[in-house]
């Protein structure tokens, strides 16, 4: 599954129709590793993704985005900085695009908003390995990481670290990482600000370890559970190049999770990770009242607003829901 992430971009008013003095608030969403597995982009039968999916009716889904790479690191610093990895030169997990020498003039986008006169806010995994430029935001919130040291391991994948790992966790709802950062992101919509503001949340699931609460794992039966279609011969169509991307081999490949009978659980725990992030409601809800953006635009909070980020936080590859009232269109 390809280490990039999925973006919701919604805002508070029209692009076409803004002034200098009712500049739209911004709330962008990434979810780390979530492929086209959303009911909106038809790309697997067991998906449930009501949320992104009544957000894509709102505003304009882009069903044919592509990353610029297909590893966290150059993806997101691709999108950060908007700049290509052929001319960012960062093509893997290291170096950190701020620690490159050509790259330190370039704005990245939290740094555009707020030279623009926004108040810019940011939690979760937004830069590879939930880290940050220095002064990049104004305000940082919980950034709890991919996985705590307290997780018991769930499944015996001989080599794989830390990170490889899928099932359910007992623990309460309230101490998954997302529900922290989904947490913080509505306190922080409820209060008041003198400007507009560019808001970044970062969403860990679905990247590995495939970690949910066991009620998700529940709507995914094992036995109903489909599996998608693989190619053994899948890289025999890739330039040379393209392969040394890749060059750095998995924990575990393919054939480990076939001969080990894990291949069906790990999808089932893939599925149930993209129904759980699909399901932080509370972030989600405002798309169920138009009007809650005009409040925001305005600058006012009521409790709904609460209900805002948990519906977008499941979008597309580059989704972009852009006002109330915008009509619904693909492109």
């Amino acid at each position: 599954m390809l280490r990039v992430p999925f973006l919701i971009l919604l805002l508070s008013a029209l692009f076409p129709f803004m002034q200098a003095q009712d500049r739209p608030n911004v709330l962008l969403i990434a979810i780390d590793d979530m492929n086209d597995w959303v009911g909106c982009l038809g790309g697997h039968p067991n998906t449930r993704t009501p949320n992104i999916d009544r957000l894509a009716k709102r505003g304009t889904l882009f069903s044919n985005a592509h990353c610029q790479a297909p590893i966290c690191n150059p993806s997101r610093a691709s999108i950060m900085y908007g700049i290509r990895p052929s001319t960012s030169g960062v093509y893997m997990n290291a170096p950190k695009p701020w620690t490159v020498s050509h790259l330190e003039d370039k704005s990245t986008l939290p740094r555009w908003f707020a030279k623009h006169g926004y108040h810019t806010l940011t939690t979760g995994k937004i830069y590879h390995g939930s880290g940050l430029p220095p002064g990049d935001f104004d305000v940082v919130g919980p950034r709890p990481g991919q996985r705590f040291k307290t997780d018991p391991r769930l499944v015996k994948m001989p080599g794989s670290g830390n990170l490889w790992d899928y099932g359910p966790q007992e623990y309460a709802e309230e101490k998954f990482q997302d529900h922290i950062d989904a947490t913080w992101t509505i306190e922080q919509l409820g209060k008041e600000y003198q400007q507009p503001f560019m808001m970044a949340v970062g969403f860990y699931r679905p990247h590995v370890p495939f970690y949910a609460p066991s009620r998700i794992f529940r709507d995914h039966p094992i036995e109903q559970t489909q599996l998608p279609p693989t190619k053994a011969n899948d890289l025999d169509d890739i330039p040379e190049t393209a392969k040394k991307v890749t060059a750095k081999k998995p924990p575990l490949n393919h054939i480990w999770f076939e001969e080990n009978h894990e291949w069906k659980p790990a999808v089932q725990a893939y599925l149930a990770c993209i129904q759980w992030t699909d399901g932080s409601e509370e972030l989600y809800d405002l798309q169920k009242d138009p009007n809650e953006w005009d409040n925001l635009a305005a600058g006012k909070r009521k409790s709904k607003t609460q209900k805002l980020i948990d519906e977008l936080a499941q979008h597309l590859p580059t989704t972009n829901a852009v006002g109330a009232k915008a009509k619904p269109k693909k492109q």
